[in-house]
């Protein structure tokens, strides 16, 4: 790099001849090549027209008769029928793999990322921004990805500018940070989008922090979305999903014999949400089988083990959104990754609300998503590539997409039985594909390329995630443990004064529950009544003085 940063006139030769000066002419251009060779995520900022369906008539009063735990935001009731040009801020990571654009001023989504040997979108891209009454402050707009910190359903800056600021970092990758204050519970989030310079994937690493000293909701969704097709199949794994209410059911074969797994198979009832669970993996994700391409997501499972699939409804009634919330861009359907596994604030008897987000802690997790290509489907991913395994009578069909470089060892065993080991060495977005021959019958078969990171099995319990799905217990709503956690579901629902009635028949009955009236403690301080607050923290300190 220091011969790279020398002036040409330090380079220039005196009394050379004319081989010397060629040889060192081809030194140069030679020096000059190193960066072309160690290329560089492309970072840009600009303004950019996009036609707009805008939103206006702010309400004055914060959200109070309509929904007290937004308080202090207030809603937009005003939404345009007509498009219209209008400039955004858009900016842009490119590397030589994929295409990342991202709308600052728009919540900060990302609005869409195209994978650029197949020119396909991995996340779905909405060319008009058409604001529709959707969000929890009214204005949202389908498409890209957008992050939902704290509130429950779309956050309140969903369509409104939040902070930014862009790096083009040293080893040659570059990042837009994106921010701002949840004003209803007052804690901080921060989303960095990172594209790699020499990687097929968009890098989302989460800092969220609660600098208060109560609890808030530990509530965070991942929303990307995608286009609908009929040859749409989701590989989510798991073998059941919960609904919003947590009720459990089969997946991907429903209790009718339908592959829900496939988009077309959803033709029936109303909208689907499908909070998919059973499986201890790392990775969700999608494929068009008639484009031989798709997407993925990748998180540690304990980082992010809520994995949901959103689907319009496929009669008129989920139509209609295809008209409302875009021009020519077709339906979308949303694949979401959660820090818990259902979104439900607390569905009555089933154990998958969120937690709480306790007081000064800060929060970290990282997340990825990525294209793949020419596999046929999704049996596992890692940061560096996606693997797809069929069986064919005796042989098995191997297929890899790198994300990243590779350069390790491809084996399949079959039966405990090394059948096929070879080095493999790919560049991103490059494509390998075996055919290995095992013997009939042989169990299981085993398919790994560098280790456990990226690996297949045909043992289904291998991944089996044993948690119960249906609690045992029918729900008492006369019981103490039954009405304390009546009294959580309303408090992460900010519905404070549901939250102190239901925690004060607690204490009623149990006046030394200490959970309850470590609550009421923090519901007094909430409202200013401090002499309250520190009578109902020191019952409880005279239980548990720490």
């Amino acid at each position: 790099m220091a011969n790279q940063r020398m002036s040409r006139a330090s380079l220039r030769p005196s009394g050379t001849n004319c081989v010397g000066r060629t040889l060192l002419v081809i030194s140069w251009l030679l020096v000059l090549a190193g960066p072309v060779a160690a290329q560089t995520t492309t970072l840009s900022e600009a303004r950019q027209t996009i036609r707009t369906y805008p939103f206006g008539d702010p309400d004055p009063i914060p959200s109070l008769y309509q929904d007290a735990g937004m308080y202090p935001y207030f809603r937009f009731d005003g939404f345009s029928h007509d498009g219209e040009p209008e400039a955004w801020t858009v900016v842009r990571l490119e590397n030589p793999y994929i295409d990342v654009t991202v709308l600052p001023e728009v919540g900060g989504k990302v609005w869409g990322g195209i994978e650029k040997s197949t020119g396909h979108e991995f996340i779905y891209k909405n060319e008009v921004l058409k604001f529709r009454d959707i969000a929890v402050r009214g204005p949202w707009s389908s498409g890209g990805i957008e992050h939902n910190f704290s509130v429950y359903g779309h956050a309140p800056t969903t369509a409104t500018p939040v902070h930014y600021r862009t790096r083009q970092h040293e080893d040659g990758s570059a990042s837009v940070v994106l921010g701002a204050t949840d004003w209803t519970s007052r804690t901080r989030w921060r989303v960095t989008l990172t594209v790699p310079k020499d990687a097929a994937y968009l890098e989302i690493d989460n800092f969220w922090f609660n600098p208060t000293p109560l609890d808030g909701l530990r509530y965070h969704w991942l929303n990307a979305a995608a286009q609908a097709r009929d040859d749409l199949q989701f590989f989510f794994p798991g073998d059941h999903y919960i609904g919003h209410d947590g009720d459990a059911h089969p997946w991907p074969i429903d209790d009718q014999g339908r592959d829900l797994s496939f988009y077309r198979n959803n033709d029936f009832g109303g909208s689907k949400s499908y909070h998919v669970l059973g499986a201890y993996t790392d990775f969700y994700g999608g494929y068009w089988h008639d484009w031989d391409f798709g997407f993925g997501h990748w998180g540690e499972h304990a980082d992010t083990p809520g994995q949901k699939v959103w689907i319009w409804s496929l009669a008129r009634s989920g139509g209609i959104w295809e008209d409302l919330l875009t021009d020519d861009d077709g339906q979308y359907v949303e694949a979401q990754a959660g820090r818990h596994f259902n979104q439900t604030l607390g569905s009555a008897g089933t154990p998958f609300g969120p937690r709480f987000f306790p007081p000064y802690v800060a929060d970290t997790w990282a997340e990825t998503m990525f294209p793949v290509k020419e596999i046929g489907g999704m049996d596992d991913a890692a940061r560096y590539g996606v693997l797809n395994v069929d069986r064919e009578g005796d042989t098995v069909e191997v297929a890899i997409n790198a994300l990243a470089a590779i350069d390790d060892t491809l084996r399949v065993q079959a039966g405990g039985e090394l059948m096929h080991s070879e080095a493999l060495s790919l560049a991103p977005m490059q494509v390998a594909r075996r055919s290995v021959s095992v013997p009939s019958g042989s169990e299981p078969i085993t398919v790994s390329v560098g280790g456990p990171e990226l690996q297949y099995t045909s043992d289904e319990d291998a991944t089996d995630l044993d948690r119960p799905v249906r609690t045992s217990f029918a729900p008492d709503s006369a019981s103490i443990e039954w009405r304390f956690r009546a009294g959580e579901r309303h408090h992460k629902a900010r519905r404070y004064d549901e939250a102190l009635s239901a925690y004060q028949a607690v204490l009623d009955e149990e006046p030394t529950h200490r959970r309850a009236l470590k609550r009421v403690a923090a519901l007094y301080y909430r409202r200013a009544e401090y002499e309250r607050s520190i009578d109902y923290a020191s019952r409880a300190l005279a239980l548990d003085t720490y």
